[in-house]
């Protein structure tokens, strides 16, 4: 048996930790490409749906809706402006958390926070957008019936979590979940747990750290 190699060497970057009142902020530069790329994370995620394990799946819809239309711009009209500046937002429901992941050119920086503001700040929760998402979920969950990989999982994890906590479901919710989250649900989702109170950001990128 040939001898064990040398452990690689992991080159950790420089980082800076910032805190202010509930906030907390890592920063850490990057001078490879002129590029910046910010993740942040609000309290929430799928943890909170042991609270009521009808309506599990709600916080990935709730992700979903946040990448829909704002108040300003539908998401048709966002997607352009956020392609024109070479930059991305996306969502998504973690297990103790929603993050948030942008990604953008470090010269347009501020154009990409503006339209991110907008999505954090200004999101519009319609009737048509929500029965527009589930359905495609619920549709999402029939297919997935006649996929062997999807179901061995989706039975593993509830025999190892079992029904009584919110690991032995699907992330996406099952039917029976789904059909119980109303557009209130998420209209309440965004209103306990979208707030600076608890916020991490993560930045990383060309950028100095007074920036």
């Amino acid at each position: 048996m040939p001898p064990a190699g040398k452990n690689p060497v992991i080159n950790v970057p420089d980082f800076k930790i910032f805190e202010q009142d509930d906030m907390k902020m890592i920063y850490a530069k990057s001078n490879e490409i002129p590029t910046v790329v910010i993740s942040l994370g609000f309290k929430g995620g799928r943890m909170v749906e042991q609270n009521d394990l009808n309506k599990i799946g709600v916080a990935s819809l709730f992700a979903d809706m946040m990448d829909e239309d704002t108040k300003k711009h539908t998401a048709e009209e966002m997607s352009v402006l956020l392609d024109k500046l070479g930059s991305s937002i996306s969502f998504g429901a973690d297990l103790d958390e929603t993050s948030i992941t942008v990604r953008c050119l470090k010269k347009n920086l501020t154009a990409t926070l503006n339209l991110l503001e907008e999505r954090i700040s200004e999101p519009k929760f319609t009737a048509a957008t929500f029965d527009r998402i589930k359905n495609q979920l619920l549709e999402n969950i029939k297919n997935s019936k006649t996929r062997a990989v999807v179901m061995a999982s989706n039975a593993y994890n509830k025999i190892t979590y079992t029904s009584r906590s919110f690991l032995g479901y699907p992330s996406s919710g099952t039917e029976e979940s789904l059909k119980n989250i109303t557009l209130s649900d998420i209209e309440q989702y965004y209103k306990n747990y979208f707030s600076r109170k608890g916020m991490s950001i993560v930045v990383v990128g060309e950028l100095e750290a007074d920036e």
